[in-house]
């Protein structure tokens, strides 16, 4: 089961727009923002294996400049790209990072919090925007449908029901219709969530379908059992079609913000929104593709063009 929140937490300010807190021999962060700039948040970064993750993540070649957590140039996303994690790797399967609430009010719950995957073993990351306690938490499959069942309920904000969905795939744990439309009404905010939307809105669509085509072959023997049959396949056709708007407005936000953050001078915008467009590009959003060919040639700064190529 997930750590209580008494455990050994190590306590931490963000007062800077995307700060970087590294985490190697703490059970995990409890994160207070103080900052009278609007928009603070950073990424808390967890080194499961005490310390040489990041020692690997810093002398490795392939893992210099975004993939390290020391610094505040680190970026997962862009890490991700640089690091060749599969496109469709939206999660680790083995671990996440976890929130418990403890009030009256939500019942004793759990989230998953918003990880991003990195292709460094041992490193696990997430972006936060608000204050709150974040655990790193090893996985196995009946400890994920748990946390799966408490996320996807009505008090998950989106990017942790995401993670839930991404999770629940990985291990193979059907949504009920219920979850899928929580999962099809959740949005993606960053670049990052917003190709995990995309993706998953996409896979979970296709999945969905199959299961459709099981309820209208299925033989019924009464009425009842007709009855409800429509209803389910007036349910399905309806969660698919949410999908199916869901994963539209998910990749047209994306690209269209994409194509404006390339343009950007700031290296840290500019550098992520290519890799961005590059990860739905391999996806085969086409208008990703045409978007990331225009970027390539006009990118500005030139001074991270080197970088941005590699995040493509």
């Amino acid at each position: 089961m997930p750590l209580p929140a008494s455990c050994l937490i190590k306590q931490c300010q963000l007062r800077r727009a995307m700060a970087v807190y590294l985490a190697t021999m703490v059970l995990g962060f409890r994160v207070s923002i103080k900052s009278i700039q609007s928009g603070v948040g950073g990424f808390l970064v967890f080194d499961v294996k005490g310390g040489k993750a990041t020692a690997e993540a810093v002398t490795k070649a392939k893992y210099k400049n975004r993939c390290d957590p020391r610094f505040k140039w680190f970026n997962p996303f862009i890490c991700a790209r640089q690091n060749k994690v599969p496109v469709r790797q939206v999660v680790d399967k083995d671990s996440t990072v976890v929130t418990p609430i403890h009030t009256e009010k939500y019942n004793d719950l759990t989230f998953t919090g918003n990880t991003i995957p990195l292709g460094v073993d041992g490193l696990i990351a997430t972006e936060i925007d608000e204050g709150g306690v974040f655990i790193p938490q090893k996985l196995d499959k009946d400890l994920t449908a748990d946390l799966v069942k408490q996320t996807m309920g009505k008090y998950g904000n989106d990017a942790e029901r995401l993670e839930a969905a991404a999770l629940a795939k990985e291990w193979d744990i059907e949504l009920n219709s219920n979850q899928l439309e929580v999962l099809a009404d959740s949005a993606g905010q960053a670049y990052q969530e917003l190709f995990k939307s995309y993706h998953l809105f996409n896979g979970y669509k296709d999945q969905t379908e199959g299961e459709l085509t099981k309820i209208k072959n299925k033989a019924t023997e009464s009425d009842e059992e007709e009855d409800k049959k429509e209803e389910e396949i007036e349910d399905y056709e309806l969660i698919i079609a949410l999908l199916q708007e869901s994963r539209e407005d998910e990749s047209n936000t994306l690209v269209e913000d994409a194509k404006v953050g390339t343009k950007v001078f700031d290296g840290d915008v500019s550098v992520e929104a290519a890799a961005a467009l590059g990860a739905m590009s391999d996806l085969g959003v086409t208008s990703a593709a045409e978007a990331a060919s225009t970027a390539k040639s006009n990118l500005e700064p030139k001074l991270f063009r080197k970088q941005t190529l590699v995040a493509y």
